[in-house]
């Protein structure tokens, strides 16, 4: 409880404050920033705010940089303010982002994106209680900001927001992949695969069935499709079995999504390039001569008058 003395002062000094001639304090920019004067959440800039002549405490909040704070005296004229941009180091993201949220001022994109790639995660799942109902935030590096809100009773509204915020997550994650129709031997082949935002880069491992050791692949993605080249396939004369798996990994190097593993690899049948020794039609065209040969050298090295029966 307050004393009486105390009180009285707060009033006084409220009564000072409302009596005071009005003036303008301009905040142009950073935009977007948030803007807290005298403790309390004015907006975000660019704003113009009427505020009493005299001393206010002032602190601008800028996305991604650290916040200013300061006494700024108005006079009647007005006042504008214009905080440096200094970048925030990325060590202090994640202090920053608290220091943000418990001041209960506004979810920077930005300052959260550098909070998770600093804390080494693929993105920051914020929940907080609005006047409209309950909002789960997911923003990360490489994640497209995702928000919802959800009314209703408070634990089912959390478990919907979660399962939003999951299938936005596995969706910005997500590696998709078709196993190509025909591989030949002796040539060049490639494995297709669909991705993700999230997804840093695609991984394959590849073999002959039943020989080692794995050969390897990889691209980084510039786009949501992703050719991953094969150097020539083993040739051979009879079709052999591929065996190969492919996985797809964030830029921290977790694994989000794979098809087949070492243990259970895919299997392509590979057709092959050459045509079986003995089922070369030119061989037996070669043979035949060779035996029409000997047979008529045969012939001519019998006595006359001999007869051959076979």
């Amino acid at each position: 409880r307050w004393s009486p003395e105390a009180r009285r002062k707060l009033e006084r000094a409220v009564q000072r404050r409302s009596s005071a001639a009005r003036a303008t304090l301009r905040v142009p920019g950073p935009p977007d920033a948030a803007v807290v004067v005298d403790g309390t959440f004015a907006g975000l800039a660019p704003l113009e705010l009427a505020v009493a002549e005299g001393a206010h405490a002032v602190a601008i909040w800028p996305d991604g940089s650290p916040p200013w704070m300061g006494v700024a005296s108005v006079p009647k004229a007005g006042l504008g303010l214009t905080p440096p941009g200094a970048p925030l180091d990325p060590a202090e993201a994640p202090g920053a982002l608290r220091l943000r949220l418990e001041a209960g001022l506004p979810l920077a994109e930005r300052e959260a994106a550098a909070a998770a790639q600093a804390l080494g995660v693929e993105a920051l799942v914020v929940l907080e209680q609005r006047p409209s109902g309950l909002e789960i935030a997911l923003l990360g590096p490489s994640v497209a900001a995702f928000r919802q809100q959800a009314t209703g009773n408070r634990l089912e509204a959390v478990r919907e927001l979660a399962r939003a915020a999951a299938a936005h997550l596995s969706t910005a994650c997500a590696l998709r992949h078709a196993p190509p129709d025909k591989l030949r031997a002796g040539q060049p082949a490639a494995l297709s695969a669909q991705v993700g935002p999230c997804v840093a880069k695609v991984r394959a491992a590849y073999r002959r069935a039943g020989s080692a050791p794995w050969e390897g692949a990889e691209r980084e993605p510039q786009g949501p499709t992703v050719e991953l080249s094969l150097p020539h396939l083993p040739s051979s004369d009879r079709p052999y079995l591929l065996e190969y798996h492919l996985w797809a990994e964030s830029r921290t190097g977790r694994s989000t999504g794979a098809f087949g593993s070492p243990q259970a690899p895919l299997r392509l049948q590979v057709e092959p390039d050459r045509t079986p020794l003995l089922r070369n039609p030119w061989l037996w065209t070669a043979v035949g001569a060779v035996v029409v040969g000997g047979g008529a050298a045969v012939l001519l090295t019998l006595p006359p008058k001999t007869s051959l029966r076979l």
